[in-house]
């Protein structure tokens, strides 16, 4: 897939390159205010350096401009990544994929032994604080047969910046990757974030991304369940506040018989808000015999947020079990109504409230001290009470 690299340049991007209304990708999403900002482009160190630190919950792995730095067991390999290749995927035209080509391509590749089993998950900390950078970033996740690997990644900024993030699991046979993404750079900030995943035979994925900061941001998120009995969970939650924009592309791709594929994405929308889902499952004609389930739900806790829901099934086989759906309502005045009738205040109830919505997304993830993590975040940003 070539490329005018020029064009794609962050210190020169080319308007004509930005991706406008008629592109049905990016039809409720305008990135001209990303030439408003004179971004420049910031080369992360290749570095890999001993973490002396410990923690009894994760193993740490700390990631900024100075380089990486770790305390990861033999059990993980890590390698610089700076050769990037691409597969063929619905996003490969996309002005995401086109800037992790065009600009500095630095990365790692976390590499799990086969057969092997870490005692607790992984911690990578991301904390860019070079106002107005831009970090192109791709991370490979290999997990070899047999092997389980459970990856936290947390993005944070102290300033604005711009982060264009690609994320690619490949999971092997009988393996399984549990895989949250949280994304809570500074308010003002733009984050960009690819997801392309592929599982094999009797492999499972379980992808979380929750998007709580920045004031544009969208995940593309691509997984391919290329084997028989290949299995995918992807999770999402968007919480939104003052006039913050989050799009979400998702598609599944059933490429073979026998294939399981489940998503819930859930968004919270206040203030002047916006949200947009648009999600797609595709079935090949050889793939019989498989389940997909998708839905998307969304709450509205004020008249002037804003949602966009465009769930798709893409169907070519005749034996397969799918479901599709979408939801978009704001607080029922009964619920409310009935807190405040037993003393509860409105302010109070809509905390409740949006606590339960959101902890349906929350609750899908299985490992209870990444779910605790997640929780933490949502309180620290009021999204929900402790």
């Amino acid at each position: 897939m070539a490329i005018n690299e020029t064009q794609y340049s962050i210190d020169k991007l080319d308007p004509s390159v930005l991706p406008q209304r008629g592109n049905e990708s990016w039809k409720y999403t305008r990135l001209d205010h990303l030439l408003e900002n004179q971004y420049h482009s910031v080369q992360l160190a290749t570095n890999i350096n001993t973490l002396s630190l410990s923690d009894e919950n994760y193993y740490l792995v700390n990631i900024n401009e100075e380089g990486l730095e770790h305390n990861l067991p033999s059990s993980v390999e890590i390698d610089s990544l700076q050769n990037n290749k691409f597969e063929n995927t619905p996003f490969n035209n996309d002005i995401a994929t086109h800037l992790t080509q065009a600009n500095n391509k630095m990365g790692y590749q976390f590499s799990v032994v086969k057969n092997s089993s870490l005692d607790k998950p992984i911690m990578i900390k991301y904390d860019f604080k070079n106002k107005l950078a831009y970090i192109n970033l791709h991370n490979e996740f290999i997990v070899n047969s047999g092997s389980k690997l459970e990856v936290f990644e947390d993005f944070s900024s102290s300033v604005n910046v711009f982060v264009n993030y690609m994320a690619k699991p490949t999971v092997e046979s009988n393996a399984n990757f549990n895989h949250v993404i949280i994304q809570d750079t500074k308010y003002g900030s733009l984050f960009l974030h690819s997801y392309d995943g592929k599982v094999l035979s009797n492999g499972t994925l379980d992808s979380m991304v929750i998007n709580l900061g920045a004031k544009l941001s969208r995940s593309n998120v691509y997984i391919n369940l290329a084997d028989e009995n290949a299995s995918c969970s992807a999770h999402g939650l968007y919480a939104l506040h003052r006039d913050q924009h989050h799009d979400t592309s998702s598609y599944i791709h059933h490429s073979m018989p026998h294939t399981y594929s489940f998503q819930l994405y859930k968004g919270i929308m206040d203030d002047e808000s916006h949200g947009v889902f648009t999600g797609k499952v595709r079935v090949e004609k050889d793939a019989q015999l498989i389940t997909a389930e998708q839905l998307n739900k969304n709450l509205l806790l004020s008249n002037k947020a804003k949602v966009n829901s465009r769930p798709q099934l893409e169907i070519y086989a005749d034996d397969v079990k799918c479901a599709h759906g979408s939801t978009t309502g704001q607080m029922s005045e009964d619920e409310l109504f009935y807190f405040e009738s037993r003393g509860i205040k409105k302010e109070k109830a809509r905390g409740i409230l949006a606590r339960a919505f959101a902890y349906d997304v929350v609750l899908k993830q299985k490992n209870l001290t990444m779910r605790s993590e997640i929780i933490n975040h949502l309180i620290q940003k009021n999204i929900v009470r402790a």
